[in-house]
C-alpha cells in the first residue's frame, strides 16, 4: 500500500472515530454548540473574534491536556508501577498512544467540546464589566455578615490561616486548582474506570461552566473583596487582609494570587488584554465540588483527596480575598443541581436511544 493510502486510510479512521464519539457524546455536544452559539448571538461579537476564543481555547486546553497527562502518569508509576525508568516508560506509552486512532479520535472529539465552551466562556467572561454600578459586592459582604453572625468570613479564618507559611500553602493548592481541575477531567473522562460516568462528567462539567461561569456571573455581577479597594468602595472592611497580603507578597514571599489579581485589574482598566473578574458564584469551588461528586462512586481515596482539596480551595478562595463565603455555597448548591440534573438528562437519552434501537430492530426484523 502506498504512503498517501496509508494517510488516507488513517485519516478516515480518526474522521470515523469524532463521528462515533460525536455520536456517543452528542447531548453534551449539542449543549456545547447552542451555548457557543448562544453567547456568539447574545454579545453581537464577529466571526473572527469567536473562532480565535475557539482556537486559543484548543491550544490551552491541548498544552494543559499534555501537562496533565504527564502529572498524572508520573504519580501512576511513582505510587503503583514504578517502571525501572519512568520517563522512558512514559515516552514510550505516548507513542503507543498516538498510533491509536480510536484514542486518539475520541480526544479531538471532546477537545472540540470542552473547547466551544471554554471558547465562549473566556469572550462571555471578558465583557462582564458592570459589577461597578450594581453594587452586588456590597450586598454579599453584607450577606456574608449576617450569616456568618456578624462577623465577615475572612475574619473567622485569619487567627488560624494568619500565618505566612499557611498563607503560602492556601495559595499554593489555589493556583493548582486549574492542573487538578484537567487532570480530573482526563481521568472522567478517559479513565476505563470511569466510563460509566463519563457522559453525566462531561455533561455536568459543561453545564457548571455555563450556568455559574456565564448565566450566574452574569445576573449577580461583582468583582470580589480583593477589588473593594480598587473600585473605590468604602467603608473597605477587607483593607486589613488585603495589607496583610501585600505585607508577606512584598516582604516574604511572592503570591502569585496577587500578580492574577493585579493581572485582571490591569485588563478591566483596559490596559491588557480583558481576561474578565467574575466573583459570584465561586467556579473554583463549584468545579472542586463536581470533581468529588463525579469520583463518589469510583474511589473513595480519590473522593477523600479531592475533598481536601475542595475544602483548601474554599478556605483560599476566602483568605486570599478572590471570594465571599456566599459565592462558594452558591456555587457548591448550584452544581448538586447541576450534577443530578445532568444524571436524570443522561438516563433519558439513554433510554430514549434505546427504544430507538429496538423499533428499529424490530423494522427490519
Amino acid at each position: 500500500m502506498s504512503n498517501a493510502n496509508t494517510q488516507h486510510t488513517a485519516v478516515s479512521s480518526a474522521a470515523g472515530s469524532i463521528g462515533l464519539v460525536l455520536n456517543e457524546l452528542k447531548l453534551p455536544a449539542a449543549v456545547a454548540l447552542l451555548y457557543f452559539a448562544a453567547v456568539w448571538l447574545y454579545l453581537g461579537v464577529g466571526s473572527g473574534a469567536m473562532l480565535l476564543h475557539l482556537a486559543k481555547s484548543i491550544a490551552g486546553i491541548f498544552m494543559f491536556w499534555l501537562l496533565a497527562a504527564a502529572v498524572l502518569r508520573f504519580i501512576y508509576y511513582v505510587q503503583v508501577a514504578r517502571p525501572h525508568r519512568p520517563i522512558v516508560t512514559m515516552f514510550s506509552e505516548a507513542k503507543t498512544v498516538s498510533r491509536n486512532l480510536e484514542t486518539i479520535g475520541r480526544g479531538i472529539a471532546i477537545l472540540l467540546i470542552l473547547s466551544l465552551v471554554c471558547g465562549a466562556f473566556w469572550i462571555m467572561k471578558a465583557r462582564l464589566r458592570d459589577f461597578a454600578s450594581i453594587g452586588w459586592d456590597q450586598r454579599l459582604t453584607e450577606i456574608d455578615r449576617i450569616i456568618h453572625l456578624g462577623k465577615l468570613p475572612w475574619e473567622w479564618l485569619q487567627p488560624v490561616a494568619g500565618y505566612w507559611p499557611v498563607t503560602i500553602i492556601l495559595n499554593a493548592n489555589y493556583q493548582l486548582w486549574l492542573l487538578v481541575m484537567w487532570m480530573m477531567a482526563l481521568y472522567f473522562l478517559f479513565a476505563e474506570a470511569a466510563r460509566p460516568i463519563r457522559k453525566r462528567y462531561l455533561l455536568g462539567f459543561i453545564l457548571t461552566w455555563i450556568v455559574c461561569g456565564s448565566v450566574l456571573a452574569k445576573t449577580f455581577a461583582s468583582a470580589g473583596p480583593c477589588y473593594y479597594g480598587p473600585l473605590g468602595i468604602v467603608p473597605n472592611p477587607y483593607a486589613p487582609l488585603m495589607n496583610y497580603l501585600r505585607a508577606i507578597h512584598d516582604d516574604l514571599v511572592p503570591l502569585p494570587a496577587l500578580w492574577t489579581q493585579d493581572l485582571l485589574w490591569q485588563g478591566y482598566l483596559g490596559k491588557t488584554e480583558p481576561l474578565g473578574i467574575s466573583a459570584m458564584p465561586s467556579l473554583h469551588n463549584a468545579v472542586a465540588l463536581l470533581n468529588v461528586l463525579a469520583a463518589w462512586n469510583l474511589s473513595r481515596k480519590l473522593v477523600w483527596l479531592l475533598a481536601v482539596h475542595a475544602l483548601l480551595v474554599f478556605v483560599g478562595s476566602v483568605h486570599l480575598g478572590w471570594h465571599y463565603a456566599i459565592d462558594a455555597y452558591v456555587g457548591w448548591a448550584a452544581v448538586v443541581v447541576l450534577w443530578a440534573t445532568a444524571g436524570m438528562l443522561v438516563r433519558a437519552a439513554d433510554a430514549a436511544q434505546s427504544d430507538m434501537i429496538e423499533t428499529d430492530r424490530r423494522r427490519h426484523a
